[in-house]
């Protein structure tokens, strides 16, 4: 027989592996014990194995070793009952099989338990970093959401200025019961109203302030202004107007304004 090719076949892994047959397992129990190489590659090859399971191998913390080993039921195995399986009066000389050595079956169960140790902490960590990508893309996905906002917030405060910038600013004065207080109109001339709240005071709870346009002679609402921290808020559109006003009114708005609650008016 050819030693060196019957070790590079692969019968001594798989031997270890358990995925040899029971022929193939007594032939090399035979072999090993008849030849000082086979013997030493398949020590040496099962030495090879626990260290490569304990290299790869990540410490867990006891209790999920503890857990691991109790869900294997390395802890509590039974030990196997040995049942004979061929007629003790068959003589042992019409036989051709061979008990495989309790050295290379503990050796084969050491390997077999690292191994599905490390797969289960290996599973675990791949676990973790799935989890853990999936967090970073909502973060990535959060983020770009939150840029896109700023960004349409930026180009919205650039047109604005351009538009008070290019718009005709009308200053809004206090009538006679209120002649401290001013407000400004932003307009353009077609359409885009601004308002800015100038000094006039919080309303009272339950009230808001609504602002006007006066066209041809009558009434026009443009909105309710809402106190939110900007100084200036965009209004409902308007065209032709001659003059714009603001009166307090009660929350959500009027049909028409209660002309005792002006605060502020002013000429185009």
């Amino acid at each position: 027989m050819d030693i060196k090719a019957y070790i590079q076949s692969g019968i001594l892994e798989n031997h270890l592996l358990g995925n040899n047959s029971q022929e193939e397992n007594s032939i090399l129990e035979c072999i090993s014990k008849n030849n000082a190489e086979v013997k030493s590659a398949l020590n040496e090859l099962e030495n090879t194995l626990e260290i490569l399971a304990d290299s790869n191998s990540v410490e867990p913390p006891q209790h999920l070793k503890s857990e691991i080993f109790a869900k294997l039921n390395f802890a509590t195995s039974a030990p196997i009952e040995e049942t004979p399986i061929l007629n003790s009066n068959i003589p042992t000389h019409q036989l051709n099989v061979k008990q495989i050595s309790p050295d290379i079956v503990k050796g084969r169960s050491n390997v077999t338990t690292w191994l599905a140790a490390a797969s289960v902490v290996l599973l675990m960590t791949f676990g973790w970093t799935m989890y853990s990508n999936q967090k970073m893309e909502q973060s990535l996905v959060a983020a770009e959401t939150q840029n896109s906002l700023n960004k349409k917030e930026v180009e919205f405060l650039a047109n604005q200025n351009t538009m008070l910038l290019n718009a005709n600013k009308i200053q809004l004065n206090g009538v006679e019961k209120h002649p401290d207080m001013v407000a400004h109109i932003y307009w353009d001339g077609s359409e885009n109203v601004y308002f800015e709240s100038g000094n006039l005071p919080t309303p009272p709870e339950g009230k808001q302030y609504q602002v006007w346009a006066i066209v041809d002679g009558k009434p026009v609402d443009l909105g309710m202004y809402v106190a939110d921290g900007k100084k200036v808020h965009s209004m409902k559109s308007v065209k032709n107007a001659q003059a714009f006003g603001i009166t307090l009114e009660k929350e959500g708005g009027s049909k028409t304004p209660t002309m005792e609650q002006m605060m502020v008016m002013g000429e185009v």
